[in-house]
């Protein structure tokens, strides 16, 4: 099996079993990277004709060519099918080890010859290369055919030119594409901004509210966890309501009226009630930020299309009787301050389905939330399971 056009001898006069893209991208890996060797033609299991200039051979036909070549390469998935086919010819192919496997040997290649050439002068542009290989090609040059075709020229540049080209290519790879609440990434995310349904589900969620509109990412981790967590048997409750930002996203993501389940969420309604705060929190966060205004009504009216969520207003854990569900498939906790949150992920932990979701709004929030964490902690090596910390902040949290 081939690994690496480097396997092949000086000299090597090949012909290519596979005229896609497979095919193609090899053809132009030894055009690069071995002209050395000649690509006679493709072979082809139907028919004749023509690809990057060169001829397409149907298999019949080209049993009886008699073209002087050293290998038959198979450039195609369907490796197995094309050795039978070549069998009944009494021809002999030589198996590739597949398209990914060759393009990631070959920008290995191309990268140690950067480095010889002194083009990875910027210590974390090298280990950016290292690290993606063939993954930079499909993310950020999507119009050129190969990454090797990308080192390729460059390797041809002056030293200028390659500095110039190293630190262009450096600044796209950090690009941010995401710059919000706090979290800054250049991780590509606009697949998931991007998607309608979330597109509209957010729009739902901060119609009318400013404050909202830079917490993407913590929504679609919500309408994530959301849309596993309808494949379970139980409710959701979401403890921590206040305008009902969060609830309304997931909602309008799962239509979430047309589920035979109850959604119960539970608030005062009218901000933080400051005598359950601890002297920590009162200290590092005082008291303005738990004041808001009453917000029962304007979330009665969100969410008057949908019979089945319910309003539970007063304080928890005071109000967490009043949820009769004896399963819980998802639970969001943000209250704000650690002593009833606590409480309520105690009073439904046995209520929670096997595989249920809970979401820590403010676990990793900031340092002014070090309680949270640190409470958190402790109740999670008490039940056994490990909170994954996500970069919004946020915790996750997975019930056996």
């Amino acid at each position: 099996m081939l690994h690496s056009l480097d396997e092949l001898p000086q000299g090597s006069r090949v012909c290519l079993y596979g005229s896609g893209r497979f095919g193609l991208t090899v053809n132009d890996l030894i055009h690069h990277r071995r002209p050395d060797i000649d690509v006679l033609c493709f072979i082809d299991s139907f028919q004749d004709g023509e690809a990057a200039g060169l001829p397409v051979i149907r298999l019949e036909r080209f049993s009886s060519e008699g073209l002087v070549y050293t290998h038959i390469l198979i450039t195609s998935s369907a490796q197995e099918q094309i050795q039978s086919n070549l069998a009944r010819y009494d021809l002999t192919g030589q198996t590739t080890a597949g398209l990914a496997a060759i393009l990631e040997s070959d920008t290995r290649t191309r990268f140690n010859q950067l480095v010889e050439a002194g083009v990875l002068r910027i210590p974390k542009f090298r280990q950016i290369i290292e690290d993606t290989m063939v993954d930079i090609h499909k993310q950020l040059f999507p119009d050129e055919p190969l990454v090797s075709d990308l080192f390729f020229r460059i390797l041809g540049m002056d030293q200028r030119q390659q500095s110039e080209e190293a630190q262009k290519l450096y600044g796209l790879m950090l690009k941010p594409q995401y710059n919000e609440d706090r979290l800054i990434t250049s991780h590509l995310c606009n697949h998931f901004l991007d998607e309608p349904r979330f597109k509209a589900a957010f729009a739902a969620a901060v119609e009318g509210l400013c404050s909202f509109k830079d917490k993407r990412w913590r929504m679609h981790v919500l309408c994530w966890a959301a849309t596993q967590a309808a494949q379970l048997e139980g409710d959701f409750v979401e403890c921590g309501v206040g305008s009902a930002v969060y609830s309304t996203a997931v909602t309008h993501y799962l239509e979430f009226q047309r589920m035979t389940r109850s959604f119960y969420l539970l608030d005062t309604f009218v901000g933080v009630p400051l005598e359950q705060l601890t002297p920590e929190e009162l200290t590092l966060r005082g008291k303005i930020l738990y004041k808001h205004e009453e917000t029962y009504d304007l979330v009665k009216k969100r969410f008057k299309d949908y019979p089945n969520v319910k309003l539970v207003q007063g304080m928890v854990p005071d109000t967490l009787s009043q949820v009769p569900s004896e399963k819980i498939a998802y639970l969001s906790l943000d209250l704000n301050h650690i002593k009833p949150e606590l409480e309520a992920l105690q009073y439904f932990w046995d209520k929670l389905s096997s595989g249920a979701l809970v979401i820590l709004d403010d676990y990793a929030n900031s340092i002014l939330y070090a309680s949270h964490v640190r409470e958190y902690n402790r109740f999670a090596a008490e039940k056994g399971v490990v909170i994954l910390t996500l970069p919004t902040g946020q915790g996750l949290i997975l019930k056996p």
